[in-house]
């Protein structure tokens, strides 16, 4: 099975194709870290990161599967960038254990 991971535009533009993906569990792993890679790049600042995963589903081969996931500080003095990752990276994780 193929699932394409894509970037998505907050303002509603163009999607950015990430990647290809064997299985749905391997394209969410891969948006997680691109959205991780977001808040870093953020320095921990508040980000909303948007993606895509299109694949099969309950709508045919080319379901698409929204994700969205806000995190990070709105307080830009006292942010400490790689706790903030460090934390996200936990939280994300957990959500994929209970899965």
């Amino acid at each position: 099975m193929d699932y394409r991971l894509y970037r998505a535009d907050e303002r509603g533009g163009p999607h950015a194709l990430l990647g290809h993906h064997p299985g749905y569990e391997i394209a969410l792993a891969a948006r997680d870290e691109d959205a991780l890679g977001q808040l870093a790049d953020a320095g921990g600042q508040r980000v909303v990161a948007r993606h895509l995963i299109v694949g099969p589903g309950v709508r045919g081969p080319l379901t698409a599967h929204p994700v969205t996931t806000a995190f990070g500080f709105d307080d830009p003095v006292h942010v400490d960038a790689d706790a903030t990752v460090a934390e996200a990276r936990t939280w994300l994780a957990g959500i994929r254990e209970r899965r």
